[in-house]
């Protein structure tokens, strides 16, 4: 009994020293484990002459979809000068608010007779509608991307996903 006692004395003198520096502590902000999203405008747009020489001379175009937007990973080609046209008035000409926090849903490979054109990576995540072109390996334009443009490749990624019973 008399261990019992003393056993419970130490346990409450220990239970009191660990809470008592918590309570005279005043409280701190812990930091967040990731950084706020922010948008800002990186990249100038595409230029029209861009856009209008592969209106003109696009023959062909990849489009890989790489599986972070709805987890399908797919890809569709275009070989139709009418379907790769529309797929070029998804460009719009404002300039793309890049998104920090999204991540790129896929990219387009832009080609005339097997040689590519130019490269874009393209965003489908909400707040991330929007393409960014690169030139020789590196991001050079950034474009908003039509809501039409948006609901048609997210439309691609639907039917995908059903036909995979995803």
């Amino acid at each position: 009994m008399k261990y019992l006692l003393i056993l419970v004395t130490l346990s409450l003198s220990l239970f009191a020293c660990q809470s008592e520096p918590t309570a005279k502590q005043p409280k701190v902000a812990t930091p967040q484990t990731t950084a706020p999203a922010t948008t800002q405008q990186l990249y100038p747009s595409i230029p029209a002459a861009i856009v209008q020489n592969l209106f003109q001379e696009c023959d062909f175009l990849d489009v890989i979809f790489n599986g972070s937007f709805k987890g399908v990973s797919m890809s569709l080609s275009q070989d139709q000068q009418n379907d790769i046209r529309q797929t070029l008035s998804f460009i719009t000409t404002t300039p793309a608010q890049i998104n920090s926090s999204c991540k790129t849903t896929g990219r387009m490979f832009f080609l005339k007779q097997g040689a590519t054109l130019l490269e874009a990576d393209f965003y489908l995540q909400d707040g991330c509608q929007y393409f960014v072109f690169f030139e020789k390996g590196k991001a050079t334009y950034a474009n908003a991307m039509s809501q039409v443009g948006a609901n048609y490749l997210n439309q691609m990624i639907e039917k995908a996903g059903q036909v995979r019973g995803q």
